[in-house]
Order: C-alpha cells, then structure tokens, then sequence
C-alpha cells in the first residue's frame, strides 16, 4: 500500500478484509499518525489581535 496499492486490492491479495488489513497492520504504515503528532505539536502564532484579548 506505501507503493500506491488500494486497500482493497493488497486485502484481497492477502485474502482478508480491508477492516482486517487496516486494523492488524495498518499501524505499521511510516506516516501513521504523524499528521495527528503534527498538528498537536505544532506552536500557534501569536498575533497582535490575539494579545490584545489576552490581556482583556
């Protein structure tokens, strides 16, 4: 799937069903969950406008 397979095709490749492959072996995909880790890691800006009500 990392090469562009579908999901449906590598699942029936491995004759199991697309719930089975993602939830036993989805996990193990290099970019699992870095978009999450991102976004919660990542500092806002702080704006002018923003210290403005900040301080209210």
């Amino acid at each position: 799937m990392q090469k562009g397979v579908e999901l449906w095709q590598a699942s029936g490749f491995l004759c199991i069903s697309e719930k089975t492959l993602i939830k036993n072996y989805g996990h193990h995909y290099p970019d699992y969950m870095r978009d999450a880790a991102e976004m919660i890691t990542k500092k806002r800006k702080v704006t002018r406008s923003r210290l403005g009500r900040r301080a209210a």
